[in-house]
């Protein structure tokens, strides 16, 4: 039978009244399941998270020598009903109430802040990783909420934390994956994980301005939890109890550890995406050598396809700020400039990059010219929507590097008959520097020079003047929005006919005077 509200409250009064009570915890700890409802559960956390926060302050958890037979028994009887809490409050972020997963990750950090302060007393001091172990396999195994996502973000606020959960992952993710079969949705637990605490990794660790478990973390990021009534000593004095928790360098090293780790797993297709999204802005800053990162990133690279294209940015990162060697990088990127490009998700963020890695005016003019040529030869078979695009990419090239606008200045009208036999540019060659760009010429623009669209031909009529259009302003263009314009676009002479009447009736064909023939 359910025990009423107020049986629980009491049944939590007589408890904390005095240890001769003890015995109630017995009573409370099979009632922290997931049949009794949220307000009930709310009380006996609160009861079972204030008594067993006592107990450890008190030191009624830790075996002591000389002691009696009594209490020595006493704290190993105590110390397996506080295991069996701490596993019965585990099991409940599985349950519905973000709220009350909170709670009990709110309940396990005040027993985890009460072991570091009565460890902080004596010499020996060791940081609760099995509670910690406890809370990231939970995270792992348990699907998560937006609202959960939230509250770890602040948890991981917390540098001496931080820094052991990314030593406990590793070790979590393997016992984790190695008995239950929902790898991917574990999985996708791991990369949630791994990037809230990315998103958590401080510029600079600021020794003044201390942010840790010790140093009453757990009301500094869960302001409305209340306090213990026995206080321990918290963190004050110029000792640091995990000096590698609070070195930077340290979390870099042992954050690297622990995304190569994860990027070992065999990951499906979305969630290698989902990473290589983030790797740039988030994970990258954080390793202390990224370039241990340059084997995944070239084997992303090498895959082809959006996996390919998300992979360049930080690829260059690599390149550009950590001295990475890739010879192959423009071939390789040189291959993607292709027709299938503008049936890919991610075509905006392909131009996009594609104008970052050839803003250097210290590219080699033939490098820079096969770009051009096939970015000229792209205009012939792309949608109308992303035609003004390329003519404004090729503007901003030419604008760039003044040494191709022989592409445009060879296009006189004997080269164009001469093109007509046959362009020099080989368009099946792979190598830019082959290709002969340089011997060739944009041909591909005049003949787009009296195209329906005013904006593409405007924009070849100028393609000498630079680019009147900032590349970025055009990524996203689309059908609906060229139909947009056109509609708000004011005509004042609106054309009623394809050659203008001579006469009103009569001319080309006119339908209107067969009605009087016989």
């Amino acid at each position: 039978m359910a025990m009423s509200l107020k049986s629980i409250n009491n049944l939590v009064e007589e408890l904390l009244q005095s240890r001769q009570n003890c015995n109630k915890i017995v009573d409370l700890i099979p009632l922290i399941n997931f049949e009794e409802n949220e307000e009930v559960l709310n009380v006996i956390l609160d009861g079972v998270g204030t008594y067993f926060c006592n107990a450890i302050c008190n030191n009624e958890l830790t075996k002591q020598k000389g002691v009696s037979k009594e209490m020595s028994e006493y704290q190993e009887w105590i110390n397996i009903r506080y295991n069996e809490c701490l596993a019965k409050i585990v099991l409940l972020l599985d349950h519905d109430s973000d709220i009350l997963k909170e709670k009990c990750i709110v309940t396990v950090l005040r027993f985890m802040e009460s072991k570091i302060g009565v460890a902080l007393q004596k010499d020996n001091v060791s940081f609760p990783e099995t509670e910690l172990e406890s809370l990231i396999c939970a995270f792992i195994i348990n699907d998560t909420s937006n609202h959960m996502q939230d509250v770890c973000t602040n948890i991981w606020k917390l540098d001496d934390v931080r820094y052991f959960a990314l030593k406990c992952i590793t070790k979590c993710s393997a016992e984790c994956l190695s008995k239950i079969e929902l790898k991917s949705m574990m999985l996708q637990n791991i990369f949630t994980l791994l990037n809230s605490i990315s998103e958590s990794m401080p510029a600079v660790m600021d020794e003044t301005n201390l942010h840790t478990l010790a140093n009453n973390g757990v009301e500094r990021i869960f302001p409305a939890v209340n306090k213990d009534p026995v206080v321990t000593e918290k963190y004050q004095d110029s000792s640091i109890p995990f000096p590698k928790a609070l070195d930077l360098k340290e979390q870099r090293k042992i954050f690297g550890n622990a995304w190569l780790e994860f990027l070992n797993y065999d990951l499906d297709s979305h969630l290698f995406k989902s990473v290589l999204v983030i790797l740039q802005k988030c994970v990258i800053p954080n390793f202390a050598s990224p370039c241990i990162l340059a084997d995944f990133l070239t084997r992303s690279f090498n895959k082809g396809g959006g996996i390919a294209l998300l992979s360049l940015h930080s690829l260059f990162i690599l390149m550009n700020e950590h001295n990475l060697e890739y010879p192959d990088f423009y071939t390789h990127l040189y291959s993607m400039v292709h027709p299938r490009v503008f049936d890919a998700k991610y075509q905006p963020r392909f131009f996009f990059l594609l104008d970052v890695f050839l803003s250097s005016t210290h590219l080699p003019a033939y490098l820079v010219a096969a770009f051009a040529k096939r970015l000229s030869r792209l205009t012939l078979v792309a949608p109308t929507c992303a035609q003004e695009l390329l003519v404004n990419f090729i503007q901003t090239l030419i604008d760039r590097h003044p040494s191709i606008k022989i592409l445009i200045n060879q296009n006189t009208k004997a080269l164009q008959k001469k093109a007509l036999a046959g362009d020099p540019y080989l368009e099946a060659e792979v190598d830019p520097a082959k290709c002969k760009a340089m011997e060739s010429f944009l041909w591909e623009l005049t003949a787009l020079s009296k195209h329906c669209s005013s904006s593409v031909s405007a924009a070849i009529k100028n393609i000498d003047k630079g680019p009147k259009q900032d590349i970025t302003d055009l990524l996203e263009n689309t059908y609906e929005e060229m139909f947009d314009t056109l509609c708000e676009k004011e005509i004042v002479d609106a054309p009623m006919n394809y050659r203008a009447p001579k006469t009103l009736f009569g001319g080309f064909d006119d339908a209107v005077m067969e009605l009087w023939s016989v």
